[in-house]
C-alpha cells in the first residue's frame, strides 16, 4: 500500500488498484461461499444449483470489470 506518483510517496492508502483487487476477490469469494452453503443446506437442490450459478454469473461480471482497474491479470 505504498507507491511513488509524479515523485510522491502515498503511504498508509489503498490504491485504486488495490481497491479494485480487494473487491474483486471478496465478491468471488463470497459468491463461492453462499453458493456452497445453499447446495450444502438443501442436500443439492435444483433451486440452490440455479441460485449457485447465478452468483457464480455475477461474481465473474465484477471479475471482468475489476481486471480493467487492477491490471494483475
Amino acid at each position: 500500500m505504498t507507491r511513488y506518483r509524479e515523485g510522491v510517496l502515498s503511504a498508509h492508502d489503498i490504491s485504486p488498484e488495490m481497491l479494485s483487487l480487494a473487491l474483486n476477490v471478496a465478491c468471488l469469494g463470497s459468491a463461492r461461499l453462499l453458493g456452497i452453503s445453499g447446495l450444502l443446506l438443501s442436500q443439492g437442490s435444483g433451486e440452490a444449483r440455479q441460485y449457485a450459478t447465478g452468483l457464480e454469473r455475477r461474481a465473474d461480471k465484477v471479475h471482468d470489470i475489476a481486471r480493467l482497474v487492477h491490471g494483475l491479470d
